[in-house]
């Protein structure tokens, strides 16, 4: 018969299971899958099934989900506040770089070209400070970023094998259910239960049955009778024509093979159209 195993094909990192640990269960939906009929007065003797450690366990996983998206909420948060702090050193640095270029145009207005060389070369260096300095403050909020998205993909893989809990846990539940079922029905009576058949059951041909024990069924089984009976039948007693002992069988009792002649008042092998040629 199916159990829960044929349903449950294994586990897998990353809750990827064809298992639905939020799906409830019952004694009906147990048996079914069982493939077990109980008769009606057998259900009370059945355990039933109780969903409250499946609710449980189902709360604890939507509790850890909770604590979960408040993780993910303050990264979040987190990152928003590098974006900011990125915006305002770039246009901190922006507007640094605008107010040198003024300065250098309204000094190069005063003072012509002439004598000016060393306030340039100051200028640029301020001006290569102020990059470099963007460029670290980048840099920064840049790693600050990659430890962000490594908490998060921390939090989904916590996220995954939490739900690969809950299906564990919920199996097992179910598992163990299923064992007190089947135990309680093996406890049960033969006729007080049977096995579910369907369209897709399998065909299992009814036993053979021997012809020549079937023929010889009115004699007792080891007497000389029925050796001879089993013997006659299966062709050991000789060759087409043979005569069966009429004080051994009467009329309507030949053996396989034989048919009753009347006129003679014997049992002849063969058919003929006596009383008995109804037998094979």
């Amino acid at each position: 018969m199916p159990g829960l195993l044929d349903y449950v094909k294994g586990y897998h990192h990353g809750g990827s299971v064809d298992f639905d640990p939020f799906a409830d269960t019952s004694q009906a939906d147990m048996l079914t899958k069982l493939g077990i009929v109980p008769d009606s007065d057998a259900y009370g003797l059945l355990p039933t099934y109780d969903p409250t450690g499946a609710d449980m366990a189902r709360e604890a996983y939507d509790l850890r989900g909770e604590g979960f998206d408040l993780q993910k909420d303050a990264l979040a948060l987190r990152g928003r506040g590098l974006d900011a702090s990125l915006a305002t050193a770039r246009r901190t640095g922006t507007e640094s770089l605008l107010d040198l270029t003024q300065q250098a145009q309204q000094k190069q207005a005063g003072t012509g070209f002439a004598g000016s060389g060393a306030g340039a070369q100051a200028m640029t260096n301020v001006r290569g400070d102020i990059i470099s300095g963007f460029g670290d403050v980048s840099a920064d909020i840049g790693l600050k970023r990659e430890g962000i998205a490594g908490e998060l993909s921390g939090i989904g893989v916590d996220e995954a094998q939490s739900y690969l809990d809950l299906q564990q846990d919920i199996w097992r539940m179910e598992r163990g259910y299923e064992s007190d079922l089947l135990s309680a029905i093996g406890d049960l009576g033969a006729d007080d239960w049977r096995t579910e058949e369907g369209d897709d059951a399998p065909y299992i041909p009814p036993p053979l049955i021997d012809p020549c024990s079937g023929q010889c069924s009115n004699l007792i089984v080891g007497s000389d009778e029925h050796s001879n009976c089993i013997q006659a039948c299966e062709g050991g007693s000789g060759g087409a024509g043979d005569v069966v002992d009429p004080n051994q069988y009467g009329e309507g009792n030949c053996p396989f093979g034989y048919y009753w002649d009347d006129a003679l008042s014997k049992c002849q092998q063969g058919t003929g159209s006596g009383s008995d040629t109804d037998r094979p």
